[in-house]
C-alpha cells in the first residue's frame, strides 16, 4: 500500500518533485547512493561461488538429493552412493537415475 493509501489522502505534483530532488541530487542522495552500492557489493558476495546464497543453494540440493536418494531406497536411512550429488559438482541429476 503506498502511502498516499494509507493515509487517505492524494499525494501531490510538488511532493513527488521534492522527494525526487532530494533523491538525486545533494548530500541525502549521495548517502542513498553510498547505501545502494553496500547492498550491491553484499548481494554480489552473497550470489558469488562460495558466497551466502551458493552455500545456501547447494545445502538445499544436497538435502533434496539424499531425501530422494531415501525415497528411492524404500525410506531406509541408508544411502546407496550411486545416488547422492555433491552439490560442489556441476552435475545436479543423481548418478544412475533418469535424467
Amino acid at each position: 500500500m503506498c502511502r498516499g493509501e494509507a493515509e487517505n489522502r492524494l499525494i501531490t505534483r510538488d511532493e513527488i518533485e521534492k522527494c525526487l530532488l532530494e533523491a538525486t541530487v545533494g548530500p541525502k542522495a549521495v548517502e542513498m547512493k553510498e547505501n545502494a552500492m553496500k547492498w550491491k557489493e553484499a548481494a554480489e558476495a552473497a550470489v558469488a561461488e562460495g558466497g551466502s546464497s551458493d552455500r545456501n543453494i547447494r545445502c538445499f540440493i544436497d538435502e533434496m538429493s539424499l531425501e530422494i536418494a531415501r525415497k528411492c531406497n524404500g525410506g531406509y536411512n541408508e544411502v546407496p552412493k550411486s545416488v547422492v550429488v555433491n552439490s560442489n559438482e556441476k552435475v545436479v541429476e543423481p548418478a544412475g537415475l533418469p535424467a
